[in-house]
């Protein structure tokens, strides 16, 4: 009877194991699957009291809409100015919150409930401050999306990791001094700073900063407003401010690769040296009437963006050998200087709406495919030698232009597009070019 028993409990004990161990493999195989699960039935389930809505009456919208394919918990839209205490102690699922369009004036306390949080929307609300720390818990925020809201003073301080923080579209004037923060990316488009925020310095890793649209007039660099500290800026926008001067103070910034200073008022003339790690920039729609590049300077741009200026004459010290567009459309250019032939890499050029009335031997531009001549007072191109890599040459609005020589599209095969539209070229000629092109396959379409 005593071996009966024994066996019997011997039995019982391997079942329970079964079953425990069954459990904890069902559990690690289609774990993710059953938090899911208590996610979307939690979510559906819990109603948010009607005391935390700026509509009391907003019931029916009370309940979170759970994705459980992105991880994402939709509450926009419904009038919330608060969470309740403890609302995502169950809900430890949630990746990504979406708060945007209701009535929050603060960040909710319980969001630091979050751990796996790594996407938060509180755009288009009413928040009028935020603190790094309110975030500290949440280790895996990657975006904190505040755009369109009234915050007027910030302190990033104890931001753990994040990646993008966007905090255009507010009122912010005031930038607490950081001390420790991680953030790749801010965006404070459109906001009212006054001055160029110099705090934001104290963060080690940012390396892209957009600060277009506010109303800073100057940048400077000094003991207290070190710029070399941005030791990791990549990127930074500045279009859209009151510049009057080009900010030479950012070539203290050693990683610097782009700059946006378009809509800015930078007048007079511009004298660009060093910034050696710069790729591309922006200087479209200001007041410049000339620029010089100095040599063995701006020795890795790739891009140079003149656009809408005033600039009459220009000229080009530095071999840019890595140079691939030059834009100097909509000035008041009447000669393009030898210097352009240090572009040896360059591919676009684009001169159109300018005063040119001729235009120099560029074939030494052997890599460039696209010529933009268009509206421009030229009246012929006899002699003029372009390079054989050109792919499009537009030479449109160029009302006196009469003659357009058969030699020097022969120079040209790999030409593809050539436009001589609102130009005085006689049908005789317009004739020939067309049978030239046929008659030599040439894959060309030309526009008159």
């Amino acid at each position: 009877m005593q071996t009966k028993a024994i066996k019997i409990s011997i039995c019982v004990a391997l079942l329970v194991l079964f079953l425990f161990v069954t459990e904890r493999y069902e559990y690690q195989v289609h774990g993710d699957q059953i938090q899911e699960s208590k996610c979307v039935n939690y979510f559906t389930r819990t109603r948010i009291p009607s005391n935390y809505f700026f509509n009391k009456r907003n019931n029916k919208n009370s309940y979170g809409n759970y994705n459980f394919q992105e991880h994402s918990l939709f509450l926009g839209g419904k009038t919330l100015f608060n969470l309740p205490p403890n609302y995502f102690k169950k809900a430890s699922c949630v990746k990504s919150l979406k708060l945007n369009s209701n009535n929050f004036v603060n960040i909710p306390a319980t969001l630091q409930d979050l751990e796996g949080l790594e996407i938060l929307t509180m755009a288009h609300n009413k928040v009028v401050k935020l603190k790094g720390s309110l975030f500290s818990k949440n280790i895996n925020l990657k975006e904190l999306d505040l755009n369109s809201n009234e915050i007027k003073t910030i302190d990033l301080n104890g931001f753990p990791n994040l990646h993008i923080l966007n905090l255009s579209g507010n009122n912010i004037t005031n930038i607490k001094p950081i001390q420790q923060a991680n953030i790749k990316k801010i965006i404070l488009f459109n906001n009212e700073l006054n001055d160029f925020p110099y705090e934001l310095k104290g963060i080690s890793n940012l390396n892209s900063l957009d600060l277009s649209y506010n109303s800073f007039d100057t940048i400077s660099n000094n003991l207290t407003n070190d710029l070399s500290k941005f030791n990791a800026l990549i990127s930074i926008d500045l279009k859209g401010n009151q510049l009057t001067d080009f900010p030479t103070a950012l070539g203290q910034m050693p990683k610097l690769e782009q700059i946006e200073l378009k809509n800015n008022k930078i007048s007079g003339e511009l004298i660009l040296s060093g910034f050696n790690a710069l790729k591309d920039l922006s200087l479209q729609q200001q007041f410049i009437n000339s620029f010089i590049i100095e040599s063995n300077s701006l020795q890795n741009l790739n891009n140079i963006q003149f656009s809408g200026n005033e600039i009459s004459e220009f000229e080009i010290k530095s071999t840019l050998i890595n140079c691939s567009l030059l834009d100097l459309s909509t000035n008041e250019i009447k000669v393009i200087p030898p210097s352009i032939t240090l572009l040896k890499n360059l591919e676009e050029l684009n001169l159109s709406n300018n005063k040119l009335t001729e235009i120099p031997n560029l074939e030494e531009l052997a890599q460039l495919k696209k010529l933009s001549l268009y509206s421009n007072n030229l009246t012929t191109l006899k002699d003029v030698k372009l390079p054989a890599s050109l792919e499009e040459l537009d030479l449109s609005n160029n009302f006196n232009l009469e003659n357009f020589p058969i030699s020097l599209l022969k120079d040209l095969p790999n030409l593809k597009k050539l436009d001589l539209s609102l130009s005085s070229i006689p049908s005789d000629q317009r004739l020939q070019i067309e049978g030239f092109a046929k008659m030599y396959n040439f894959d060309i379409q030309v526009v008159f």
